[in-house]
């Protein structure tokens, strides 16, 4: 499972054992929003966040301009907050990409039923005509 920030949004890519890929993309305040447990970070100062299980990566890198020393590498996932919080609550991070994965992915039915509206139109519209027809033929 990979659980990546870049560029203001984060992203959950897994692949499945015929390497299919499996994707999930959040803004910062959608991230949060449904990880609220997770710990705040400035991402005005972060560069990009990489947190990779598969392959023991869980690395922070802030921007160059700031000269502050990347965080992790390849250790554990306990040394930052944000990286272990992110390790602790990763079944659940998974969950909630795959639900919204699923959302995006099944088709939306139609909030009316076109077919029936316009068959009861046609039988409203062939009323008044025969209406019409009639008050016309007194």
């Amino acid at each position: 499972m990979i659980i990546n920030y870049q560029l203001g949004k984060f992203s959950f890519t897994e692949y499945d054992e015929d390497w299919n890929e499996h994707s999930y993309i959040w803004k910062i305040s959608e991230f949060y929003s449904d990880f609220p447990f997770l710990p705040q970070l400035n991402f005005r100062e972060i560069d990009s966040i990489s947190f990779e299980d598969d392959r023991d990566l869980y690395l922070i890198t802030y921007h160059p301009k700031l000269k502050k020393e990347a965080v992790g590498g390849c250790t554990t996932p306990d040394i930052h907050p944000f990286l272990k919080a992110l390790n602790d609550n990763k079944n659940a991070i998974k969950a909630r990409a795959y639900e919204l994965m699923n959302q995006q992915s099944t088709p939306h039915e139609p909030a009316v039923d076109v077919i029936t509206e316009l068959t009861a139109l046609k039988k409203r519209l062939s009323k008044l005509e025969d209406d019409v027809g009639r008050m016309k033929s007194r």
